[in-house]
C-alpha cells in the first residue's frame, strides 16, 4: 500500500514537469514578439499583456491581439485577468 502510495506521489509530481518541459509560452513577458496588435491599445507592462482604452478617445471597433507567431495545435490556455469596468473576453481558434 505504502509503495503504491509512493508511485502515485511521484508521478503526481512528475506530470507539471513534463509539462513544462514539453510545452511554451506564446508570451516572454519582454515584448509582444510574435503578436500582432494595435501598439496604441497593446503593450507590455510589469511582464504582462496589457490592453488599453481611454474615455476621451473611445475605440470605433473591437482591438485584437493576434498570434502570428507559427502554428498552434493542441494548447492549454492560462491566464490571468483583470478588468476594470470595460467589455472584454478571450478569443480562441477563431477564423
Amino acid at each position: 500500500m505504502v509503495r503504491n502510495v509512493l508511485v502515485l506521489a511521484t508521478l503526481w509530481l512528475a506530470v507539471p514537469a513534463l509539462a513544462q518541459e514539453s510545452g511554451r509560452s506564446l508570451f516572454n513577458g519582454k515584448d509582444l514578439t510574435g503578436w500582432e496588435g494595435n501598439p496604441a491599445s497593446w503593450s507590455v507592462q510589469d511582464g504582462a499583456i496589457t490592453g488599453v482604452t481611454k474615455d476621451d478617445a473611445p475605440l470605433p471597433y473591437n482591438q485584437f491581439l493576434i498570434w502570428r507567431g507559427g502554428t498552434v495545435k493542441n494548447f492549454e490556455l492560462t491566464a490571468k485577468v483583470r478588468q476594470k469596468g470595460n467589455n472584454s473576453g478571450i478569443q480562441y481558434r477563431s477564423k
